[in-house]
């Protein structure tokens, strides 16, 4: 989970973000296709990855050697979708395979594949420009006309315009209080968490070093999911208009000009 949100960033500063309804096995298939594909990708992925390092670490070659040459043969696999998405699937293959050497189990990394995968499909998915249109969820819409808007067109903190209907609309004050609050909940709770599960299993230098990005990337990983099962709710026209009651001050200004004449 972690991993996911941290690469959502990574994504967002190295790649095309409009490229990412291509790299994202399953994405706009049906609920189904889309748990198919998560789990049997991530078992084969997995299974190939645990084999060749534990093949490698029993022919006497070091942990760190076995886990390098498979997320180096991993990115290669990757280098059609180009330079970068090679670079972030060796990241990723590095960090599934020290779960690996860590733990020495499988279900240890197929687990965070998973969860991997489930951020890739039902969170970061909601980017794509085209949309979902088969989706299993809730869609966004427009509160005019009505029609379904990408998680690319949703300006979270401005007002934008509606590629539809081209009124300006933005994200409701409510949604906009329910995500401070579910966020700063989701971080603190994750940063307990991560200190209860880390204090004990690595050195006071590493979990210095390890807590912040883990909480960052799990609460972002969080964030994305929370706003794909309850999508944004929108308004008609800005925040600031509707707070300074414009209509108000119209219809008191129209009744002094009536009384004046």
């Amino acid at each position: 989970m972690s991993w996911a949100g941290i690469w959502l960033w990574l994504w967002l500063v190295l790649s095309n973000p409009k490229r990412l309804s291509r790299e994202v096995p399953g994405y706009g298939a049906n609920f189904l296709k889309q748990v198919i594909v998560c789990v049997v990708g991530g078992f084969s992925e997995e299974l190939w990855r645990v084999v060749c390092i534990a093949a490698l670490m029993a022919s006497g070659y070091s942990a760190g050697f076995s886990v390098t040459a498979a997320a180096v043969t991993f990115a290669v696999a990757f280098l059609g979708n180009g330079l970068e998405r090679s670079i972030l699937a060796g990241l990723e293959g590095s960090i599934f395979g020290l779960l690996f050497v860590w733990q020495r189990s499988f279900f240890t990394p197929f687990a965070a594949h998973l969860a991997v995968q489930a951020v890739y499909l039902w969170g970061v998915g909601q980017f794509s420009p085209e949309g979902q249109r088969k989706s299993w969820m809730r869609g966004i819409r427009c509160p005019i006309c009505k029609a379904q808007l990408s998680r690319f067109q949703i300006r979270m903190r401005d007002p934008f315009d509606c590629p539809s209907c081209h009124e300006q609309i933005s994200v409701s004050d409510g949604y906009r209080r329910s995500i401070r609050w579910v966020g700063l909940s989701a971080y603190l709770i994750f940063a307990a968490a991560t200190t209860v599960l880390l204090e004990n299993q690595i050195s006071d230098t590493l979990f210095i070093l390890l807590v912040w990005p883990v909480v960052f990337g799990v609460g972002t990983s969080g964030l994305l999911l929370y706003q794909r099962v309850f999508p944004p709710q929108l308004q008609y026209g800005s925040p600031t208009f509707i707070t300074l009651n414009l209509d108000r001050r119209r219809t008191n200004a129209n009744d002094s000009e009536n009384k004046r004449d």
